[in-house]
C-alpha cells in the first residue's frame, strides 16, 4: 500500500520516514520531494502488507517528527500520474492491473498485495 506523508519537516530523511514506518511492517521504499518552499515538503512510503500499512497511518497521523506535525493517508494514484510515471496496467485506462501484470509483478518482488 502507498502511504501519503504531508508536512515532512526539510531535515527529515528517507532513513527518518523508513525507522517510524518500519515499526509497523515492512516498508518497500521512501520517497521525500523537497520544493522550494521547505514547509511544503511531503513524501511517499510503500508497505508490503495492507494491514500493517493502515495501522501505520492509523498510529503516525498527527505525530511529530522533527518539529513537524505529521499528516499521514493513504495515498490514491490519479490515472494521469500513472502514465506520466509509464506504469501500465491492464489496457492503460482502467487503472487495474490484468492478471498478467500481477504475476510479472509478482515474478519481480513488486506485489504489495498481502
Amino acid at each position: 500500500m502507498d502511504i501519503y506523508i504531508g508536512n515532512i519537516s526539510e531535515d527529515t530523511t528517507d532513513r527518518d520516514l523508513e525507522n517510524l514506518f518500519a515499526g509497523y511492517g515492512r516498508v518497500v521504499y521512501v520517497n521525500i520531494f523537497r520544493e522550494k518552499n521547505p514547509s511544503s515538503c511531503h513524501g511517499f512510503v510503500g508497505m508490503l502488507n495492507d494491514v500493517e500499512a493502515l495501522a501505520a497511518i492509523r498510529e503516525t497521523d498527527g505525530t511529530e517528527l522533527k518539529g513537524n506535525i505529521l499528516s499521514v493517508r493513504q495515498a490514491h494514484a490519479r490515472v494521469a500520474d500513472r502514465r506520466n510515471l509509464n506504469i501500465k496496467w491492464g489496457d492503460g485506462e482502467s487503472g487495474k492491473p490484468s492478471e498478467e501484470d500481477i504475476d510479472k509483478n509478482r515474478r519481480q518482488g513488486r506485489d504489495r498485495r498481502k
